[in-house]
Order: C-alpha cells, then structure tokens, then sequence
C-alpha cells in the first residue's frame, strides 16, 4: 500500500532523513518513535509528499507520487490519513 524506496531528504545540506525503504501493507498500523530531531515528522511528510524527498520513490497503492502532478497528487492525498502525534486545531 504506502512503499518508499531510497528516500532521503536534507535541509540546508543537513541530512534529515537517509536511504529509507519501507513497505506498508493494507491493514497493517505502525508506529513511528524517535528521539526529538529525528526525522520523525518529515517522514510522515514525505509519505504522503507534504515534503517532496531529494531522492527515492515514493509509491501510493501501486501509483508513484514523487511523479504525479500537483492536481492529481492534491486528489491521491484525500485517499491517505494519517495522525500526528501534535496537531493544531485553529479556532
């Protein structure tokens, strides 16, 4: 369902995130921990490209969103949920 493949991210020239491959599958609920910094949250941004990695694939049920248009990768996200540990709720 959710596979990335060589996925690394920098900011400014500081790497955050290096080489990662995971594979999802249907049904399956994982968790992500870490320490404060590392990486966790770009991560979960780079699954569902909120954050566009420098390399890797990124793959969505069999569809690769690192090369959907903006349109079409804005129409793929409302099929992906996902829960963050911190929200904001703006009132």
């Amino acid at each position: 369902m959710i596979l990335l493949q060589n996925v690394s991210k920098a900011f400014s020239g500081q790497p955050v995130i290096q080489s990662v491959a995971l594979s999802i599958e249907q049904g399956e609920i994982h968790g992500i921990i870490g320490a404060s910094g590392a990486g966790k949250s770009t991560l979960l941004r780079l699954m569902n490209l909120l954050e566009r990695p420098d390399t890797g694939r990124v793959e969505f049920d069999g569809m690769d969103l690192t090369n959907l248009p903006n349109r079409q990768l804005r129409q793929t996200r409302q099929n992906i949920g996902m829960i963050f540990q911190d929200f904001n709720l703006v009132g």
